[in-house]
């Protein structure tokens, strides 16, 4: 399986990075804060945001966003609505053209009122897979553990396949819709 991207290392980001790590997947959990990534690389958590829960070995905070989805099968998108815009302008030429897009992001973008799956279409076209992943659910339950269900609504079907393989185990349950 090819790495995944996570794109936003705030609690929700965090906390499904942790999650999809513990599954044995690679995770290049990147954030525009330079910073908190050099922090998280010495102390291996997020102590800003999920404090007390070490990262495993196959989680990687990466301070470059090229170097952070080279190479990444699926690219997460875990940014506030109001960074989603920019965030899909800068990951647009980075992406090989195999790559997926799931998003997190709540909201509606600033400039428009869109939709974020809208902006996510007027950007990135029709070239690569995108996905929605909603709750109902809480970045603090995913990273200690607990049993979650969430909503992924796409309308590629291979898509489906390879996100049911990457996130669906006993304590985190996906179900599907094509409604974004």
């Amino acid at each position: 399986m090819q790495p995944i991207a996570v794109l936003g290392a705030g609690s929700w980001g965090t906390a499904l990075a942790l999650y999809l790590s513990r599954m044995g997947q690679e995770v290049r959990l990147w954030s525009i804060e330079t910073k908190r990534i050099h922090e998280m690389e010495t102390a291996r958590e997020n102590s800003h945001y999920m404090p007390g829960y070490p990262f495993p070995e196959s989680l990687h905070p990466i301070a470059d966003m090229e170097k952070a989805v080279k190479g990444a099968g699926v690219v997460l998108i875990a940014v506030p609505s109001a960074g989603f815009r920019n965030i899909l302008n800068l990951l647009k030429p980075l992406l090989h053209h195999k790559a997926h897009v799931i998003s997190v992001t709540k909201g509606l973008d600033l400039e428009t009122g869109q939709l974020l799956h809208d902006v996510a279409q007027d950007i990135l076209g029709t070239e690569h897979a995108y996905a929605v992943l909603s709750g109902p659910s809480f970045a603090k339950e995913v990273a200690a553990g607990l049993p979650t269900a969430v909503v992924v609504a796409t309308q590629d079907k291979h898509f489906s396949k390879d996100l049911i393989e990457r996130f669906n185990s006993q304590i985190f349950r996906i179900y599907f819709s094509t409604d974004l």
